[in-house]
């Protein structure tokens, strides 16, 4: 593979500078339900290298793999404390900076020992778990964060109750699937699932991750499942997926070409959703 490109080339208009923002940090939500594989992590780690504005990425990698935290090359250890240690035991927030990009940080999903006994956030009531998601969003906006990534698990079950409150939570909700007859049964599962979680504001987007023209026709099946946003199509790009397993972010690379031009659209709607969130007037 080539070099990467030079530092800021990646990036471009995915900034929400200058627009009057209210000081207020959104949350994006990416879940894929009980399906794993779907590319959703890879996703939020790129867009993430995309946006100019101060990112932070909550990482949910319980299953061990965390690629979005991997992907910007931070690693934890069995004792770093994080998301998990911050709901269930009210432990200091954890934030760690990205390696690959200066504006990205993340909070880890939590220590080992928290993972080890998840049945203590099943046991939590649902208000104390409230309080302590708005008041760590609350302190995100404190530190000038703007946007907020949530990764969630492939395993809804896991977390339990916290997982239908993030979404609740979450002011944009991104659901990732591949294209493909038995995936756009696993979205209407999900959409009829999701639907009792989401409230009056939330916009719900459809990502179909590693899109060919092979499968037209299910882009239009998946329009059914949009509330206030739109379906988007990210290219199958053989180039993206070698240099993930390597552990790069693809759009770093001139290479990636596919996969970048699909990311760029992308990234810039999501900062557009992001700004309406923060009552931007153009």
């Amino acid at each position: 593979m080539g070099m990467p490109n030079q530092p800021g080339c990646v990036k471009g208009l995915m900034s929400l500078s200058g627009l009057g923002l209210r000081p207020l940090t959104v949350s994006v939500a990416f879940t894929s339900g009980p399906k794993g594989g779907t590319g959703k992590s890879t996703l939020v780690a790129n867009i993430a290298a995309m946006i100019d504005e101060p990112v932070v990425i909550l990482d949910l990698g319980f299953d061990g793999n965390v690629t979005a935290s991997r992907l910007h090359k931070v690693e934890y250890t069995d004792e770093s404390s994080g998301f998990i240690d911050y709901v269930a035991y009210g432990s200091e927030l954890n934030i760690v900076e990205s390696k690959e990009e200066p504006n990205v940080k993340f909070i880890p999903p939590g220590s080992f020992r928290s993972l080890k006994i998840p049945k203590i956030v099943f046991s939590m009531p649902l208000e104390a778990m409230a309080n302590r998601l708005s008041n760590m969003v609350a302190l995100l906006a404190k530190n000038g964060l703007s946007i907020l990534l949530i990764d969630l698990p492939s395993n809804p079950s896991f977390l339990g109750p916290l997982y239908p409150l993030l979404l609740y939570y979450s002011d944009i909700i991104n659901v990732v699937i591949e294209p493909g007859q038995v995936y756009m049964g696993v979205l209407s599962e999900l959409y009829r699932w999701l639907i009792k979680v989401v409230d009056d504001e939330s916009m719900v987007n459809v990502i179909v991750n590693k899109y060919h023209e092979y499968f037209d026709g299910y882009p239009k099946e998946a329009n059914r499942y949009v509330i206030r946003g739109k379906v988007y199509l990210i290219r199958l790009d053989p180039v993206a997926m070698a240099l993930t397993l390597k552990g790069e972010l693809a759009v770093k690379y001139r290479e990636a070409a596919v996969f970048r031009k699909s990311i760029d659209e992308l990234t810039k709607d999501v900062v557009n959703q992001v700004s309406m969130y923060m009552g931007v007037v153009k």
